[in-house]
């Protein structure tokens, strides 16, 4: 009981189940792999960093990234994204250098290939690593060599200096990329970070291999939830009274902890059936979550 009155006390002060609430989500990215122009059969999708700009040999390196977006409720509203990279090697003196995030318009892949450190060149690529020329190597190519995706940039933000944190900020292209993906799931291909055509101007960044957890890629979403029209559809397992579309243990065991603590999220029923609130917690309510929970909804 001490513990369900902990859990209770700890979800006080949230909105009536269903309502709108906005939430936020930290989301490491899921794949993540570099590109090297100068040689279609290098990559590095398994290495401890990503390469974006053009190096002082005039070579270019692009980044590819993507987030699972499946922990945020189908049905929310986008209303904020940024990613968030950790610049872990810059040409000194090079001064702040713009990069831009564009979506992806294909499938690509990330292999076992390694390069190591300081992993600038890339290495051989893998079964399935996506190169210069090849989303998937050795034998799927890009429909246009570099990646194929949207020419105008989603958003763009300015790297620095070695150990510095670098965030490409919100926008209304961002936030409509990841709505979409949202939306959409089989069009999530991530973003590629493209660099400036200037010598000397690419960056490393640590990739979501990096041993280090905080300097890993991040997107931070935050979205509203959608309302449930379902009384029975109370929580996603989050503790946090969002509606994730289905019926199962996590709104039970929601409901439960909002009975006890006599919480307004549990008041669904006065006594007629048509789960009409009446201001207070009783067993009306709890019979009322019962029949809905066992029918599904």
């Amino acid at each position: 009981m001490d513990r369900l009155f902990r859990v209770a006390m700890g979800c006080a002060g949230l909105a009536v189940a269903g309502a709108a609430q906005a939430d936020v989500a930290v989301l490491v990215a899921n794949h993540d792999t570099s590109m090297y122009s100068e040689d279609g059969a290098l990559s590095n999708g398994r290495g401890a960093f990503l390469f974006a700009g053009r190096t002082l040999l005039a070579d270019d390196r692009r980044a590819l990234l993507s987030f699972d977006l499946s922990g945020i409720p189908q049905g929310s509203t986008v209303t904020a994204a940024t990613l968030s990279l950790y610049v872990s090697q810059a040409r000194p003196g090079s001064g702040l250098v713009a990069f831009s995030a564009h979506r992806v318009l294909s499938a690509w892949g990330e292999g076992a290939s390694d390069a190591g450190l300081p992993g600038g060149g890339g290495m051989l690529a893998e079964a399935d690593d996506a190169t210069w020329t090849k989303s998937f190597y050795p034998n799927t190519n890009w429909t246009t060599a570099g990646g194929d995706f949207n020419a105008t940039a989603s958003s763009s933000g300015d790297a620095g200096d070695t150990d510095t944190s670098f965030a490409i900020p919100s926008t209304a292209q961002f936030v409509a990329d990841v709505q979409g993906w949202l939306d959409t799931p089989s069009t999530n291909f991530g973003w590629i970070l493209v660099g400036p055509q200037t010598l000397g101007a690419a960056r490393r960044f640590d990739s979501r291999e990096s041993s280090t957890a905080a300097t890993r890629p991040t997107l931070t979403v935050t979205y509203t939830p959608p309302v449930s029209s379902c009384p029975a559809d109370l929580d996603n397992g989050s503790g946090n009274g969002t509606p994730d579309g289905g019926v199962d243990i996590n709104d039970l065991l929601y409901f439960l902890v909002q009975f006890e603590a006599g919480s307004e999220d549990a008041d669904l029923d006065n006594g007629s059936g048509t789960g009409t609130p009446d201001g207070g917690v009783d067993i009306n309510d709890l019979l009322y979550f019962l029949l809905r929970f066992e029918g599904g909804c």
